[in-house]
């Protein structure tokens, strides 16, 4: 699997959130912060949906049903100060992101990301080791206006770089979007995350390869 994989990727396409950054814990608790501080339970369907949904869509939902938060825009706004501070000086990239990137493009492979994730959040995290300037493209779902239950996000990378999902492989930690991608005919690769463990067993039957690590993957794509 894993040299079928090498024979046929040129450009690999990472997942941002949870793949590459470490990142899941804090927006989870960021989404859930007040809440808790009121003493509430969230909801089932907030939980099944939250892994799918924007920061502006959980803001939206949380002004909707517990208007004593404030406004979607009073808790965005709160939530990106937060966000900024986190992404640009506090959460570690994931085990093995940075060495597996390194050898990526050492060995010459396209390198893109796709993302939930607001473009401005991202850059402050990959500023801090430079690495915007290895990617050959970052896309969110600003770019699109959709987020990765539909394919839009991956077939505009595969537009901006003028190939085709057949030789893309994406890294992804979300089942819900590792499956979206498969359908769309994207190779994938499934990476272990334990804010995603409800689901890890599904991931694991859909993708083509699945690694507990990304360092699993350093010299093999």
């Amino acid at each position: 699997m894993q040299q079928s994989i090498h024979d046929h990727t040129g450009v690999v396409i990472f997942d941002f959130d949870g793949t590459l950054f470490d990142s899941m814990p804090f927006w989870d608790n960021l989404a859930l912060s007040g809440l808790t501080e009121l003493g509430l339970e969230p909801a089932p369907e907030l939980l099944d949906h939250l892994p799918e949904m924007t920061m502006r869509e959980v803001a939206e939902y949380m002004a909707l049903h517990h208007p004593q938060l404030g406004s979607a825009d009073e808790i965005e706004r709160a939530w990106k100060r937060m966000a900024r501070r986190a992404f640009q000086h506090e959460l570690p990239f994931k085990p093995g992101a940075l060495e597996l990137m390194a050898d990526l493009k050492k060995r010459g492979k396209r390198i893109a990301i796709a993302t939930m994730s607001e473009r401005e959040m991202v850059r402050l995290a990959l500023a801090r080791h430079d690495l915007e300037s290895i990617l050959e493209t970052l896309v969110t779902f600003e770019d699109v206006g959709i987020g990765k239950h539909e394919p839009a996000i991956w077939l505009e990378i595969t537009r901006q770089l003028e190939t085709v999902p057949e030789s893309c492989t994406v890294i992804e930690d979300a089942y819900f979007a590792a499956r979206t991608a498969k359908f769309a005919g994207f190779r994938v690769i499934g990476v272990a995350e334990s804010a995603n463990d409800s689901y890890a067993a599904n991931l694991q039957a859909l993708a083509d390869l699945y690694v507990t690590s990304l360092s699993d993957l350093i010299g093999k794509l």
